[in-house]
This record gives structure tokens, sequence and C-alpha cells, in this order.
């Protein structure tokens, strides 16, 4: 019995009160490697940002607890061991130079972000297209062709406001908003029967990714449509690009037509 929203993924006082769960069957290594995903993932996005500890005590104990007892498969240490550093240096002439540091948060390995990404979408596409007489739905059409992931911090930035807007009347075949409001998902498909869904997930309430699937050639028109990211470089190997946080009434990520 595969919990799609693992009890375990989200924090422990919503999953008492969730009044709904996708739970399909799955085999004992499908659902074992998905546990191991679902325990990184949430041990990270459960973090909060640098600058805004969590006002919630039970939300601050459980972020602590898990980021002390998982592994981040992204540095090889404790989550809460994993904050990265960096330090670069200009020079103005001969005679002055300056330096300055940077820290982020915890990082996810984009493997786990692109495989437990799939395992929602592909499930919840099974449950859009299944068919209670024949007893069976489908898998994705096409596979994932495109995806893009940000934590809060970055939800605003212009790729993500564009896919919104891109998105925003598509014809939804998911809308679900569960486990009070940490684990979100939507699937829509272009109207233009091109052979494209979209989909977002919210992962909680810190942690959003957004893709395409389904015919590539039509997908890949519409992410070349997308606007750049206007990246700053440092040096020859490092760049950086500002975030861009999210109002709540530019949030169309997650709205769905009537």
């Amino acid at each position: 019995r595969e919990h799609v929203i693992g009890k375990h993924f989200v924090p422990s006082g919503a999953s008492k009160t969730m009044d709904w769960n996708l739970i399909l069957g799955a085999c004992w290594s499908c659902n074992h490697e998905k546990s191991k995903l679902e325990c990184e993932v949430s041990a990270v996005t459960l973090q909060p940002d640098i600058a805004s500890p969590h006002n919630d005590a039970a939300l601050r104990e459980l972020a602590d607890r898990k980021a002390a007892r998982t592994k981040s498969g992204a540095t090889g240490r404790m989550v809460r061991d994993s904050l990265e550093t960096a330090s670069y240096e200009f020079s103005f002439g001969q005679a002055l130079s300056m330096t300055f540091g940077m820290v982020a948060p915890p990082r996810l390995r984009p493997k786990a972000i692109e495989m437990l990404a799939e395992m929602h979408v592909r499930a919840f596409f099974l449950l859009a297209t299944f068919d209670e007489l024949l007893g069976r739905g489908h898998g994705l059409p096409g596979g994932i062709v495109w995806h893009l992931w940000a934590r809060r911090t970055d939800w605003g930035n212009e790729k993500f406001l564009a896919f919104a807007s891109l998105t925003r009347n598509w014809h939804a075949w998911v809308d679900r908003n569960a486990a009070e409001g940490y684990f979100k998902i939507v699937i829509k498909r272009e109207p233009a029967a091109k052979g494209v869904w979209s989909f977002a997930l919210e992962w909680n309430q810190n942690f959003r990714v957004i893709g395409l699937f389904g015919d590539k050639e039509c997908a890949t028109q519409l992410i070349s449509d997308l606007p750049d990211d206007r990246w700053i470089s440092l040096n020859n190997t490092d760049r950086i690009r500002a975030e861009v946080p999210l109002g709540d009434s530019e949030d169309l990520l997650f709205r769905c037509s009537p």
C-alpha cells in the first residue's frame, strides 16, 4: 500500500489530520526507493529560509530533528551540516579589493527532485485517466520532457511567472491541495489538442517543481518561448542571479479556470 503523499513526507500534524490520500499498489523495492527519496526531500524542504525561521514550535522541532537524522545526497553530510558557503574577492586597481561571502540553505540533488516529482505526477495522472470498468489508467504519454524547480524565495522569477501565465487557462485534469496545504499538485492539458500536459507541485510550502510532459516537439517549442534567466558572471566558473519572491496576488500557478 503506497501512500502517494507520504505520511512522513509532510509534517506529522498534517498527516494525522489528512482526510484524503491517493493509495496505490507497489512492489517492495519501488515503495522502499520512494520512501528514501521522501526522507531526503522532506528533510530539506522543511528547512526554513536562512532569514526566516519557523514561527511554529512543533514545525521548528520537526525540521531540526529531520535535519539531524537525514543525510544530504548533495553533500554527503547531515542536512543540518549542509549549509553551503562561498567567498569571492574582487580587485579595483592595485590598492583596493573587496571580499564578500554568501551562505546558501541545504540543496537537493537534481536526481532526487526529478525522481520524486515523476512518481507524484505519474500516480496522479493514473488517477485522472483511471477507467473503473477496465480497472486501469494510463502512464505519462511521452514522459516528462522538461522541468524546473525553485525554493519559495524564488517563486517570482521570470520563468516561473511565464510558465504560470502560459498554462493559466489550460484544461485542469488534476487539482489537489492536501495535507493542510503541505502538498499541492495541478496537472493541465494544452487546449489545442497538441498532446502536451503541464504539471506543478508544491512540497511543504517551500519548494515548487514545474514541468511539461507529452509530445516532445510541441513541448520544446513552448519551452523556447519562456524567458531566459538573467545571470551575472562572477568569474569563469561561477554566476549568480537575484532571487525573486512572489506576492500572493501574483501567484497563478495553482489556479484553475472554471
